[in-house]
């Protein structure tokens, strides 16, 4: 209480007791004024009729002249009906700001809930006869809306993916008539762009203007969800971690066997032989894998690989090779190798991520037949369109681009196609860790990847290596 408030409470007792000591210093008062004794009242009966006119002419004449005087009775009246009067005032006005200070009370209460449910990180709304009487700024900037006035008088439907409109017409009609219904449910929203998005409610019904209605308070799921997500694939990709440490001495083993007997038939031949070709193209596959193995191993490890200068040139034409053995005819090879710049690399990594860039996009071409391309050209770094992760970004890059003629990628996927164990391939065919493990070369080789669309059909996967 302010000191304002706290001296208007103080005055009103001040002045109660004022009164009552008034009031008392009268009734004191009329008690030592003197009285008609006995004695005169007798001898003023006693007066003779003769005497009435004297009497009568000398009031008169004290009232003509305005010398009337009070009885004691009559003062003493007066100041107690005073004194009752100044009570009921006061009585009046306390009761008065006791109302007041109530009320502004209650309007700083309602003022500091407004405030807290504004304010409040999670979304809030009333639903009264399935639309929207209230919604806070975090429940209209949740479904992409500036302002709440865009949702208030809505029906609930239009916030809510088609797919989830009869679920919820159900709930709201059965809270409605006091029916079960779930409080706590997960519900798809529907944002203001079309975007569709996990929620999570708490619902309870109440009062609202004397309507049966339900407040809810709403949570956006989407980063829990991607968090949940995420955790998965981490779990996954840490036991394939485990298990490919596990198989890996034993692939090694079977792999020995490969080259060996590899070997073993190219010295039993002429070195002219045309089958020495075909022994050597084994051979270098197998070390290649051989190579693979030790990479699994390194990641199972978690070790960190060394880079070194590398030529890109040579291992395309190494991919190429192998793939052409099982290349469909109906599949044509174009390269455009315009550089020898090396870049800070590793050898296997960067076979790898070739080859899983080839297999895609010989898969895309599988039934329509095409064109597969690869070109390899130094670009300026101000003609990749992209921010470096440094100020100290490169001079320029190695672009090394995959091309193909394909069937292309849908666009409702095309920010999936990295995600690990992600694929549109069936039971067996795919796996869906081809490109994530190519996005995970390029990361580590500090480099940038772009994925455009190859006008009039197939994709295009560009890949900008730093040249230091």
């Amino acid at each position: 209480m302010n000191p304002h408030n706290q001296r208007f409470f103080v005055a009103p007792r001040t002045l109660i007791r004022l009164t009552l000591m008034f009031c008392c210093l009268f009734l004191l008062y009329s008690s030592l004024l003197p009285g008609e004794t006995s004695a005169s009242v007798a001898t003023r009966t006693d007066v003779s009729e003769a005497q009435i006119p004297l009497i009568d002419e000398l009031a008169l004449k004290k009232h003509t002249t305005s010398q009337f005087t009070l009885s004691h009775t009559s003062i003493l009246g007066i100041c107690l009906l005073l004194a009752f009067q100044t009570l009921a005032i006061l009585f009046l006005i306390i009761t008065f700001r006791k109302k007041q200070t109530q009320k502004d009370s209650l309007q700083l209460s309602d003022e500091q809930f407004q405030y807290m449910v504004e304010s409040s990180p999670i979304g809030i709304c009333i639903v009264s006869d399935r639309r929207f009487s209230f919604v806070n700024q975090k429940f209209a900037n949740m479904f992409g809306y500036n302002n709440p006035a865009e949702i208030t008088g809505h029906p609930i439907e239009e916030l809510y993916a088609p797919d989830e409109h009869d679920r919820m017409l159900h709930y709201a009609k059965n809270r409605s008539v006091g029916k079960p219904a779930p409080d706590n449910y997960e519900v798809k929203g529907l944002q203001k762009d079309g975007t569709i998005f996990d929620i999570i409610a708490k619902t309870t019904l109440f009062q609202h203007n004397g309507d049966p209605s339900s407040l809810s308070f709403v949570i956006d799921q989407t980063e829990e969800k991607l968090s949940q997500i995420q955790r998965a694939q981490a779990d996954r990709l840490e036991a394939i971690g485990t298990l490919a440490g596990g198989i890996a001495h034993d692939f090694n083993n079977i792999l020995t066997a490969i080259v060996g007997y590899a070997n073993l038939a190219s010295f039993k031949l002429d070195d002219n032989h045309e089958v020495n070709t075909d022994l050597d193209l084994i051979k270098t596959a197998g070390f290649r894998a051989k190579e693979l193995i030790d990479q699994i191993l390194t990641f199972s490890l978690k070790q960190k690989e060394q880079l070194h200068p590398v030529s890109l040139g040579p291992i395309i034409n190494e991919v190429l090779k192998m793939q052409s053995a099982s290349l469909p005819q109906s599949i044509d090879i174009c390269t455009h190798i315009d550089t020898k710049d090396r870049i800070q690399g590793n050898p296997t990594q960067l076979h790898q991520l070739l080859m899983n860039l080839c297999t895609n996009a010989v898969y895309a071409m599988k039934h329509t037949g095409g064109k597969l391309t690869i070109t390899l050209t130094e670009v300026q770094t101000s003609a990749t369109n992209f921010q470096t992760e440094t100020l100290l970004s490169p001079p320029s890059f190695l672009q090394l681009s995959v091309t193909d003629t394909g069937t292309g990628i849908a666009k409702e996927i095309k920010t999936k196609i990295y995600e690990p164990f992600f694929t549109t391939k069936s039971v067996g065919v795919g796996t869906g860790v081809g490109l994530a493990q190519v996005h995970g070369i390029v990361a580590s080789h500090h480099a940038h990847i772009r994925m455009e669309d190859n006008k009039p059909q197939g994709t295009i996967f560009k890949i900008f290596f730093p040249l230091r």
